[in-house]
């Protein structure tokens, strides 16, 4: 018989590690980290709560125009890049939105 506890996922344990130490990603950090992407393939944007808050306490938020560019900002995003979010599309729908330029 398999343990309950064993069996619980990776994702399900780093979501509970974060939920306990309560994380908050916060929004200038991100930029930093973002300042250093170059040779996108299409177009990118920071969206969602992160921008309107300041800060997210679960994801950060991209709508991206080429799936190729995932990896690279998951890459500028170091450690945090598990938390990031991504929306396929032309464009972002929201108002709050910031391009990442390179």
């Amino acid at each position: 018989m398999i343990n309950q506890m064993n069996s619980t996922t990776k994702v399900q344990k780093q979501k509970a590690a974060v939920d306990l130490l309560g994380l908050k990603i916060d929004v200038r950090v991100v930029i930093k980290m973002l300042k250093g992407i170059r040779n996108l393939y299409g177009r990118a944007w920071l969206v969602g709560r992160i921008l309107t808050e300041g800060y997210s306490k679960r994801n950060i938020d991209f709508v991206i125009t080429d799936k190729r560019d995932l990896y690279r900002i998951k890459e500028a995003l170091g450690s945090l890049g598990p938390h990031a979010r991504f929306l396929i599309k032309e464009k972002p729908s929201s108002q709050s939105k910031l391009e990442i330029v390179n």
